[in-house]
């Protein structure tokens, strides 16, 4: 068990870099992308947290010859990282070469009523409590894996953290996050979102499902791709369109947008133009109960996609 941990800690310290050796990312910052599946890790001190399709699973750690390997106890799920790649199998599906993506950010939580915000870097986590009266900071710490949540518990400074893979909404600004996060201090629990909001919405490609409730033409393609870096690009159905966007506090800006000029048949090129039209107009998104996008544009009319 000792060899499989010192493993496991390099392998975090060789794909995490500027983190202490034996540091692993707080809360769900990890996304593991591959050709036909995407999900989200969180790590403990010797198990791991895995999100896929609106489901949590247990990995412990066991014993690997090289890098970092976890199984769940009934043996569905494993993952096995080696370097910025890992392979991973979900009961009978096998996913070789997946791309392990890692956050920049420091990691953030924070809640309303009364504000609170703990950010988490690689030495400490600091915290700003009842709207910035009360300030404290404990050391960085492992994350223990407890009931489908990554508990942190910041002794230095009497806060505990449980933090779970879950679509929270901030209850003010209606802005949607990857995760949900408890924070109890001096005997009170209050609830909040963390991550990045933008991790929402990267990595697989989103699949046009309709337009205002209408479905797309029969064989024709329009999907979405976001990208880290505020820019955006897809097929309409019959060109290719590229453009950028911003998150804003409650939202979303698109535009301006740029395509091909190819012609289509009359169906398709209604389409694409309403499509391109819409999605210029677009200032919110959400996310319904099966995970699929929600963009909101003028007069509420609406874009659903799907991975």
């Amino acid at each position: 068990m000792r060899v499989l941990f010192v493993g496991a800690a390099l392998w975090i310290a060789s794909i995490f870099p500027s983190m202490a050796q034996e540091s692993a990312p707080i809360g769900f910052s990890t996304k593991l992308t591959c050709e036909g599946a995407a999900a989200r890790v969180g790590f403990g001190s010797d198990a791991l947290l895995l999100s896929l399709d609106g489901e949590t699973h247990e990995l412990g750690a066991v014993a690997s010859a090289s890098g970092a390997r976890y199984q769940s106890e009934s043996g569905e799920a494993s993952v096995w990282f080696k370097g910025e790649h890992a392979r991973f199998t979900y009961q009978d599906l096998v996913f070789e070469n997946c791309t392990v993506e890692k956050s920049d950010s420091d990691w953030v939580a924070r809640g309303n009523e009364p504000g609170w915000m703990i950010t988490a870097n690689a030495a400490t986590f600091d915290a700003s409590l009842s709207y910035g009266e009360v300030s404290l900071s404990a050391l960085r710490v492992e994350a223990q894996v407890s009931d489908g949540a990554l508990v942190y518990d910041l002794a230095d400074a009497g806060i505990r953290l449980a933090v779970r893979p879950d679509l929270c909404r901030d209850d003010m600004s209606g802005r949607p996050y990857p995760e949900t996060v408890e924070m109890t201090f001096d005997g009170q629990t209050y609830r909040g979102c963390s991550g990045e909001t933008l991790s929402l919405l990267t990595g697989s490609t989103w699949h046009i499902q309709s337009l205002s409730g209408a479905d797309v033409v029969d064989g024709s393609v329009l999907d979405i791709a976001i990208t880290s870096f505020g820019r955006l690009s897809g097929a309409a159905g019959c060109n290719r369109y590229t453009g950028e966007f911003e998150l804003t506090g409650e939202g979303m800006n698109i535009g301006p947008l740029a395509s091909t000029r190819m012609m289509c048949s009359e169906a398709l090129m209604v389409q694409e133009t309403r499509f391109l039209t819409l999605l210029s107009s677009v200032y919110r998104f959400d996310f319904g109960d099966a995970g699929e996008l929600i963009l909101y544009g003028a007069g509420e009319e609406s874009i659903t996609a799907v991975r």
